[in-house]
């Protein structure tokens, strides 16, 4: 089963495995009231009726807390997070009758407004000319992690 949007690999810094294994990352920008259905993500060439009345997500926010599970396959939005903090859940996606393997997961990104704002003006500042680019730094090919924690790379040299 694949989540129907473009694969981001995101790493981020929880050493808990299963954070770990997440390929997908979804940006969704907060308005009230609002949701998403995540079967809707979903390719589901091929579902029999089984697959579809026993799928499930669970979602947790923030890596924090207990996973519940997703009412109705609508992962609620919430409050509206601060600009420049959005509010990321980890979802799971199950099968009842399997409980205990995961088939896919996914971040949610769920942003404040203001940071769209923030960043159609970046984008509308720097889009014309990309000779900005050229003055980041080389991506580092590896970070060390020492006891579950990435070891900053600077003043390391990042490989040429």
């Amino acid at each position: 089963m694949a989540v129907c949007r473009m694969g981001i690999e995101y790493r981020p810094s929880h050493a808990e495995e299963q954070y770990q294994k997440t390929e997908h990352c979804l940006g969704i920008v907060w308005g009230n009231g609002g949701s998403t259905n995540l079967f809707n993500l979903l390719c589901t060439d091929g579902f029999t009726d089984d697959i579809r009345t026993n799928l499930y997500f669970t979602s947790q926010v923030n890596a924090k807390g207990a996973k519940a599970e997703v009412a109705k396959h609508t992962l609620p939005f919430g409050a509206k997070p601060k600009d420049m903090d959005p509010r990321i859940f980890h979802v799971e996606l199950r099968h009842r009758g399997n409980p205990g393997e995961v088939f896919d997961r996914l971040w949610v990104a769920v942003n404040a407004p203001e940071t769209l704002a923030s960043y159609n003006a970046w984008v509308a500042a720097n889009a014309t000319n990309m000779a900005w680019t050229l003055t980041l730094p080389q991506v580092f090919e590896s970070i060390e992690i020492k006891n579950g924690e990435a070891v900053r790379p600077e003043p390391n040299r990042p490989r040429q």
